[in-house]
């Protein structure tokens, strides 16, 4: 079998998202409009897109697709086998969004169709990190959907839908996989429809005998302890080694975070003109690696200049215990962990603000003449959106074509 000629075929035209939004692809009643999805080439890709005989012996990953949007209308409509007198009180302080579901059912394993590659090995196909894939192919799809809450809902749902398959298999991962998912961005109750879905969805040795060990699991998930024991000061030591002591006189700092394009500078200037702003935009053009409104890619060691010069000014603020905005493009998690770690000993409130254009096309003739179109699409393309351990709040702000 030839990967590299499979791969080949894959769809990459990352335009498929202009004018893309969640309501185009269902019908009037919230079901999916299959007459729609099946033109949209990243869908389309699926059916010549192989699986794991091993664990889908139903076909490609389009017909496990359409399998597994079968079986989440169903649990919808009938109810959730795993949802009992034994599991029923544990399940009161979450909401189920039927639209997020059905639409995560969908683009669950759109990154399958960019990950799947023949291991010689094991005679099998494999699609490592397809979740964290199929996140950024449904963010692409739908970056222009209105409701970036509803977005980023199904985003998390769709890059996690592996987490609990196989999240009691090693004992001393179990209390860190909890840890992540209790305190991550979405909803555990959500992520069991899509995986009891996606499960009964498959036609496997463990499917083809009835749901009973996939209710055992997530029924195991759902009255577990962990919510309970759990705590903010356990995440804090899990990503920084340290518990945060933020305080009512800790200092805030906003992070700004948006593709180029976005208004996040004016943002600023309309919400905080008196807060003193960290850039590395403006430390290029203070060094003189750039001029005002100049986009230049620089060196390793200027960029480490432009670093050092970064954190300077950011030590000196907290400090003084000033408050100010950081107006990168912080859209990696990398980059903004090294925020975190860095100003751990002043414990800082963080403020996010992110902030998206009406659309994509927005983003684009904003900085035409500045920045290639491809770099914009790339920085959509590696956007990690933010997760709950980072901040203190979070403010989304999705742009109406009345505010261009």
């Amino acid at each position: 079998r030839s990967v590299s000629a499979f791969l080949l075929n894959r769809s990459s035209d990352l335009e498929i998202s202009k004018k893309m939004k969640i309501k185009d692809i269902l019908t009037d009643n919230g079901l999916p409009n299959w007459d729609v999805i099946k033109t949209i080439n990243q869908f389309g890709d699926m059916k010549s897109t192989p699986q794991s005989e091993l664990w889908h012996r139903e076909g490609n990953v389009w017909e496990h697709t359409k399998l597994v949007v079968e079986q989440m209308i169903n649990i919808l409509d009938n109810g959730a086998p795993f949802i009992n007198d034994y599991t029923y009180e544990s399940t009161l302080k979450y909401d189920i969004n039927r639209t997020a579901l059905i639409v995560a059912a969908l683009c669950h394993d759109l990154g399958k169709v960019t990950t799947t590659k023949w291991d010689d090995g094991t005679k099998e196909w494999k699609t490592k990190n397809h979740g964290a894939e199929g996140e950024h192919i449904t963010r692409k799809l739908f970056f222009d959907e209105p409701d970036s809450y509803l977005r980023e809902k199904i985003c998390w749902l769709v890059r996690q839908h592996m987490a609990l398959h196989h999240i009691f298999d090693v004992d001393s991962k179990v209390y860190e996989r909890m840890l992540r998912l209790y305190f991550d961005r979405g909803n555990i109750l959500e992520l069991c429809y899509l995986n009891y879905a996606d499960s009964m969805g498959s036609i496997n040795d463990e499917s083809k005998d009835g749901d009973g060990f996939v209710n055992e699991r997530l029924i195991r998930v759902l009255t577990s302890d962990f919510s309970d024991s759990i705590t903010h000061a356990d995440l804090d030591r899990h990503y920084y080694g340290a518990i945060k002591t933020t305080t009512e006189d800790s200092p805030t700092i906003y992070v700004l975070l948006g593709l180029a394009g976005s208004g996040k500078s004016t943002w600023t200037q309309t919400e905080h003109p008196d807060l003193p702003v960290v850039s590395r935009d403006s430390i290029r053009i203070e060094l003189g690696y750039a001029k005002e409104g100049e986009k230049v890619r620089l060196g390793k060691q200027e960029e480490s200049k432009v670093s050092d010069v970064f954190m300077d000014k950011c030590n000196k603020y907290l400090t003084h215990g000033q408050d100010f905005v950081i107006d990168n493009l912080n859209l990696t998690k990398r980059y903004r962990d090294a925020y975190h770690k860095e100003f751990l000993r002043f414990a800082p409130r963080y403020e996010y603000v992110y902030i998206e254009a009406p659309t994509i096309e927005d983003n684009l003739e904003r900085r035409k003449g500045q920045i290639p179109k491809s770099e914009i699409y790339r920085m959509l393309d590696n956007m990690e959106f933010p997760d709950p351990h980072e901040y203190n709040s979070l403010t989304l702000i999705k742009q109406t074509a009345e505010e261009k």
